[in-house]
């Protein structure tokens, strides 16, 4: 897996835990370097920090999605953030398999990319309460809600 995380003390413990989980993670501190990563090697799920610097994660979906299957394009993609409003959410679920609110234990975040990892609507049920402040929010890309304005979604 994929891990973009601008943060590193958070990439860091959130690869550490996923390793220990038993993933095989590659973990990079901006879009621009996944984005690189993801011409030499396609991993089986993305998971993804919103809130970066230079490229956001919004944009870096975009990009991702615009890319050909071989290169990326169709790989399950997680969405990491402290923004965890509605609106917020609906915009990363526009593009982003999953949604998940920081601060997520490792245990919670290799749930959610076991359940949508080339999962359907019917595996990952709306919503996985992971507590009163964080979920998980399964939208099928032909499902996806328009983006809402908010700050930082484009």
């Amino acid at each position: 897996m994929l891990l973009v995380e601008d943060d590193p003390d958070a990439r860091e413990v959130t690869a550490a835990g996923l390793t220990k989980a038993g993933f095989e993670v590659h973990a990079v501190s901006g879009a621009v370097k996944a984005l690189e990563l993801l011409d030499i090697w396609l991993p089986d799920v993305v998971v993804s920090d919103i809130g970066m610097p230079g490229m956001d994660g919004y944009e870096f979906v975009k990009l991702l999605r615009a890319r050909p299957p071989e290169r990326g394009g169709k790989v399950a993609a997680l969405a990491l953030t402290a923004f965890a409003g509605l609106p917020m959410r609906a915009c990363a679920c526009e593009r982003y398999q999953e949604h998940l609110a920081k601060p997520i234990n490792p245990e919670a975040l290799a749930e959610a990319i076991l359940l949508c990892n080339g999962g359907t609507a019917a595996e990952c049920p709306v919503p996985i309460s992971r507590s009163s402040t964080q979920g998980v929010c399964w939208v099928p890309s032909s499902a996806a809600p328009p983006c809402m304005t908010s700050p930082g979604c484009r």
